[in-house]
């Protein structure tokens, strides 16, 4: 497995243990405070400031399949860890072994006098294990400290190395995004002084600029430890290093109080942004007409349905009301008076029609002047005729209009499914992205991860902070029915071990909590119990995934595993689903081959029941005919889907090869390939934060849906579409009416106070030792993308901020607090902003408070990944779209972001907004905000 691959999978593993209400050790002296506990709960903090968090330590087998020793897997660290304390500092005794005795050791961390850590690691393999890899991520960096300066480095054979680390963070593999390896000394010129760090033993050490990975998608740290070292049969593993930290600031950056600005004129400050010709996903025949419809009087509905059966003549009237809904959200009246222009909506079922829709699910829709005509000669047909109807819709000064077409389409997968977690208080946000997205594109599976909602047979099995109501999962149902999904409710089933990863849980009297038992009748019970609570809610028409995938079980226990729930789900009426990766070994695939030997890989292949459907995940972007496990798991005869991640590549090609598969079909003893299921891990607790933080996975859900449903026609280069910008649009779409509108910019020119690009060329700027600056952004009043800003032109004809507080800021006073007086309303507020350094989201590195003017207020954290970004920061969020970026020879390429909020208050005036610094290690820098007053509209669905 590639490296870049494997630290994604030990992240996610440390994210969830990392949770655990550990019994944390501290020890600090002379502002520096170290604190360890189980798991890999670990942070170093200077001064206040968060220097490193986090910490893993591996031996596992060289694809990461099996572990022989890890934090999570530690069950007695949590009881054993110890700490003493002096007056000069201390020590951390973190012990570490694991039940198998394969591994045993144990790690020091020290706090010395004169702010110097010192850690040290003494274990051995203890069995004739081999191969063996070894892995210690001692901690990851906030890449405040470094982004931007040097570093230098001795290696073992005492040569000296120099580099200056980009502001830009670096793109690519392991080669890439390697800062220094195997050195001896190692000295990083932060911006609060030097840090020196020396190692012995014989483990080699590693720095990773690890912002820009390509798996870890933008986690902005610099990655510390022993990276990937090959283990001899009884290793004994020996290292120990010191960081010297330097002494505390004597003259910084401090925090003042309050500055004050106000609006402009009234002006138009959002452009129009017309829609575009295009249909999502891409139909088989389009061909836009000169005519379109122009609706200027009530429309009626009407239906054809005669032919079709009763449960077909009432989805028809059930379509009927969906479309009389979208006609009436964007303004048009209803009627019932057959005088008036049509919406036809026909279920054809002549033989005549048979032969005009070859295609199960094939529609026609034709719009001229007169009026709209979709037909089929399905009840799925005419249902995806509706959902392409939604995407005519236009508005200009004349009114509603739709826009003229004919087309001919049909999907070229049977199984068009994307994947969603369970999220606390998410039912809302989720709910909309049924129904604008999910609904809206095509798909016709939604799998449903619901390990964490309070299920009425078992509701201790939920995890308090991330707990999942009924009321807002039951949200999630009643959307998918609306937008006529069939969902795939998701339990893993062997055993509890989905459960056990918490404490903070009440688990019943079922197994050993810690060393679950797959096949105790307890668990199975609870497990059958919470699945059939599931089904009871979401009323799935075929599948029930059960997962079993990543375990370390036997063939024996895994095989009787999928056997028991196979004869379970079937019972209830249903199919089950599994992951692959269990029955797959290196050399059948290029990813997710995790089982323990070629010979067991297929006498698990050869164990599935042919009643099983196997959803094969690989999420290496490849060329389509590496994606050979597809056809291996046919060949056994079984019913197959395809499943991607959110790489583009990935989803395309997997897709194509999909569809290669299909034309095989039919061979003897060949199973059957149905379709793709896109998935999604953006966290277990999937809400509005984390939606809006893993926009680009939530935007490749319409990457997936042009690739279902297109067969992947189209290579992943050459999509008709943008996909974070489409999801932008939609996102926030109620706050940016495509008209544009009318509102006030904000005056900053007596509060700006820091200039973006220095007084000379190539002085430092920000502390970045590269002479690097954010030179060239416009100024005055500049259209940034479709929002009006102003900004503020300084004494040196540069551009111009509001610096806000920070503990990194340049020596100086900033001010805490920046306020602008409104006094009107608004249904939206957009921001130009742009965060010092790149960080974790949390702590955030400010708030806004919008005051309104019945004393009443909303609050919001500027979180870094979610609201705001760093100036050298490309990615982009739902809410946060990239609005000014420059790149030259040479140089950092330079980003400036906007922030969309929309107002859930719009009758009301705002009197002011208040931005208030946390005085953390990155600052927030406003460069602009309008006020947009366009007509409020109601939100759907979401928060």
């Amino acid at each position: 497995m590639k490296t870049s691959q494997i630290l994604l999978g030990v992240s996610l593993v440390a994210g969830l243990v990392g949770s655990v209400q550990a019994a944390t050790q501290v020890v600090e002296a002379d502002g520096l405070r170290v604190s360890a506990g189980d798991g890999g709960s670990f942070s170093i903090v200077l001064d206040g400031l968060p220097f490193g968090q986090g910490s893993d330590f591996w031996v596992v087998d060289p694809d990461w399949n099996k572990h022989y020793y890890g934090y999570p897997e530690d069950k007695d660290q949590r009881n054993d860890t110890m700490s003493t304390r002096t007056a000069q500092g201390g020590e951390i005794y973190l012990p570490m072994k694991i039940d198998t005795g394969d591994f045993s050791g144990e790690q020091r961390i020290e706090v010395l006098p004169g702010r110097k850590l010192r850690m040290s690691v003494d274990a051995k393999v203890t069995t004739d294990l081999t191969p063996l890899l070894m892995e210690h991520m001692i901690c990851e960096i906030n890449p405040a400290w470094l982004a931007g300066r040097s570093l230098e480095w001795t290696t073992a054979d005492g040569s000296r190395e120099t580099t200056m680390i980009a502001g830009l963070p670096l793109q690519g593999e392991l080669k890439d995004i390697t800062l220094a390896a195997k050195f001896s000394s190692l000295k990083l010129d932060t911006r609060l002084g030097p840090v020196d760090i020396e190692t012995t033993g014989n483990m080699p050490l590693t720095l990773l600029d690890y912002r820009k990975n390509t798996v870890s998608y933008g986690k902005m740290v610099f990655w510390f430890g022993v990276l990937d070292v090959p283990l001899d049969v009884r290793h004994h593993i020996k290292y120990e290093l010191t960081m010297q930290f330097p002494p505390a600031r004597e003259k910084g950056a401090e925090s003042k109080g309050v500055v004050k600005a106000g609006l402009g004129e009234k002006k138009q400050v959002l452009k129009a942004d017309p829609l575009p010709d295009r249909i999502i996903p891409t139909p088989k025949k389009l061909e836009w007409k000169q005519d379109n419809w122009l609706v200027r009087k009530p429309v009626k509905i009407a239906i054809e349905a005669r032919a079709g059966s009763k449960a077909e003549r009432a989805f028809v009237e059930r379509l009927k009301g969906e479309v009389a809904e979208d006609a009436v959200e964007h303004g048009i009246e209803i009627t019932e008076d057959e005088s008036f222009p049509h919406v036809q909506l026909r279920l054809l079922k002549t033989n005549k029609t048979r032969d005009l829709f070859k295609h199960p699910e094939q529609y026609q829709i034709m719009v001229g002047k007169q009026g709209v005509a979709i037909d089929a000669a399905t009840t799925e047909g005419l249902m995806h005729g509706t959902k392409t109807l939604r995407q005519l819709y236009r508005h200009n000064d004349e009114g509603v209009y739709v826009r003229g077409c004919s087309i001919s389409d049909y999907p070229s997968l049977e199984y068009r499914g994307m994947m969603m977690f369970n999220g606390s208080n998410a039912g809302p946000v989720q709910s909309w992205l049924i129904h604008d997205i999910v609904g809206a594109f095509k798909f016709n599976h939604l799998m449903y991860y619901a390990t964490l909602v309070k299920w009425p047979s078992h509701p201790q099995l939920h995890r308090r902070a991330h707990a999942m109501s009924m009321e807002d999962v039951t949200q999630v149902a009643e959307a998918a029915q609306r937008e006529h999904l069939d969902v795939v409710p998701f339990l893993p089933a062997f055993g509890l071990k989905e459960w056990v990863r918490w404490d903070d849980i009440d688990l019943p009297d079922a197994g050993n909590r810690r060393a679950f038992n797959a096949a105790d009748p307890k668990e199975r019970a609870i497990v059958e119990d919470v699945i059939r609570d599931a089904v009871k809610l979401f009323k799935p028409a075929k599948y029930v995934q059960i997962s079993h995938d990543e375990l370390e079980t036997t063939t024996e226990a895994l095989l009787e595993s999928v056997a028991f729930w196979d004869k379970r789900v079937r019972a209830m009426g249903l199919r089950a689903m599994i992951w692959g990766d269990l029955f797959l070994f290196r050399g059948e695939a290029t990813d997710a081959r995790n089982a323990p030997s070629l010979e067991e890989a297929k006498v698990r292949r050869a164990g599935i029941p042919k009643q099983v459907t196997v959803t094969d995940w690989h999420y290496a972007s490849e060329k389509p005919e590496a994606y050979t496990s597809l056809r291996l798991f046919m060949d056994e005869g079984l019913e197959v889907i395809a499943s991607p991640w959110f790489e583009p590549e990935n989803i395309v090609n997997i897709t194509r090869q999909v569809v290669t598969e299909q034309k095989k079909d039919g061979a003897p003893g060949a199973g059957k390939i149905i379709g793709m299921q896109d998935t999604t891990w953006a966290g277990f607790d999937f809400n509005q934060q984390a939606i809006e933080e893993n926009s680009k996975q939530v935007a490749a859900w319409i990457i997936s849906a042009e690739a279902a449903w297109t067969g992947g026609a189209l290579p992943h280069t050459a999509l008709p579409f943008d996909a974070l910008k489409e999801f932008q649009r939609i996102w926030n779409a109620d706050a940016m009416p495509t008209a544009g509108a009318q509102g006030r910019v904000a005056l900053l020119d007596d509060v700006a106070n820091f200039d973006l690009e220095p007084a000379k060329q190539g002085d430092p700027w920000l502390g970045l030792q590269s002479g690097d600056s954010m030179a060239g952004v416009p100024v005055g009043e500049e259209w940034f993308g479709r929002l009006l800003m102003r900004v503020v032109q300084g004494p040196t004809k540069k551009a111009r901020g509001v610096l806000l507080a920070g503990r990194m800021n340049p020596e100086g006073e900033w001010p805490k607090t920046l306020e602008i007086a409104v006094e009107t309303t608004a249904s939206a507020l957009n921001f130009l902003t742009a965060a010092t350094f790149g960080g974790p989201a949390d702590p955030a590195i400010a708030k806004t408070v919008v005051t309104y003017d019945d004393g009443t207020s909303v609050t919001w954290p500027w979180r870094l990944g979610q609201y705001v970004f760093s100036f050298d920061d490309p990615r982009e969020a739902g809410p946060t779209p990239l609005l000014w970026e420059k790149k030259e020879e040479g140089k950092m390429p330079r980003y400036l972001h906007g922030y969309i909020w929309k107002n859930p208050h719009a009758e009301k005036v705002i009197k002011k907004v208040e931005f208030v610094s946390e005085n953390g290690m990155s600052s927030l820098v406003v460069l602009g905000m309008n006020v947009v007053q366009a007509e409020a509209k109601k939100p759907k669905l979401r928060n």
